[in-house]
């Protein structure tokens, strides 16, 4: 699954994904990431920080939408990019994978009282490669 991805790096500051644009999924190899939402008055607000390790953009999985957040470099960052087409062309062909990580990410999305929460970025890494391993990709 790996060889669908492009790497990339960005310097500090650099925005990697800007709300409102693209579809993809990013793994992030080094460095943190700021996750910023805009609020009404224009302002960014930050929902999270990334570390090396995590997913962020996995929205696009399910959704299908453009990115509902910024996420910025804070220092240098190394990452690998899923483009939502290749991945939708890698579950056409493998079908299990990606009802894996659907299952896994919406169970992840309920708390004990059963309201939404966002998901672990570590959970969808350890998806991602517990699928590809099992796959051989």
């Amino acid at each position: 699954m790996f060889e669908l991805a492009t790497t990339g790096a960005c310097e500090d500051g650099e925005g990697i994904i800007l709300e409102g644009t693209g579809r993809g999924l990013f793994l992030q190899l080094e460095g943190t990431v700021s996750i910023d939402k805009q609020t009404i008055e224009r302002t960014p607000e930050t929902l999270a920080i990334l570390e090396q390790g995590e997913c962020f953009g996995e929205m696009a999985l399910v959704d299908r939408k453009p990115q509902s957040a910024t996420c910025t470099a804070v220092g240098p960052v190394k990452d690998l990019a899923f483009e939502q087409t290749a991945l939708d062309q890698f579950f056409l062909e493998s079908p299990a994978i990606h009802l894996k990580i659907v299952e896994t990410w919406s169970r992840s999305r309920l708390d004990v009282s059963g309201f939404l929460k966002r998901p672990s970025s570590r959970l969808c890494t350890a998806v991602l490669l517990r699928s590809t391993h099992r796959s051989g990709s």
